[in-house]
C-alpha cells in the first residue's frame, strides 16, 4: 500500500490510513473550520497512533494506560480513562 500509512495502537492492532490524512489532519481541519488556533488546542491518546497528535497539539496529554513511548511524548500524563483521566487533566489545565 504505496499510499498509505501505518499506525499501531497496541500490541493486536494497526490503524492503516492514507498518507495524506490521519489524527492530526482532522485537528487541523477542524481548526480551520471553526476558527481554532493550534495554540488553543488539547488532545488526549493512549497508543502508538496517537503519538503524532500528541506532539502537533499545543498540550498533549497521555492517559495512565498509555504505553512509556506515548508517555513520553506527551506534555502531561494524567489518570486512565476509568479513573476519570480526561477530568482531572482538564482541571490541571483549569479548562473546567
Amino acid at each position: 500500500f504505496p499510499n498509505c500509512k501505518v499506525t499501531k495502537w497496541n500490541t493486536c492492532a494497526f490503524d492503516i490510513i492514507s498518507k495524506t490524512t490521519g489524527k492530526v489532519w482532522g485537528i487541523q481541519e477542524y481548526c480551520k473550520l471553526m476558527g481554532i488556533q493550534q495554540e488553543e488546542t488539547m488532545a488526549f491518546g493512549d497508543g502508538d497512533n496517537d503519538i503524532e497528535m500528541l506532539e502537533y497539539v499545543d498540550i498533549g496529554v497521555a492517559m495512565g494506560n498509555a504505553n512509556e513511548d506515548v508517555k513520553k511524548e506527551a506534555d502531561y500524563v494524567t489518570d486512565s480513562v476509568d479513573e476519570d483521566g480526561i477530568l482531572h487533566a482538564l482541571e490541571y489545565y483549569g479548562v473546567l
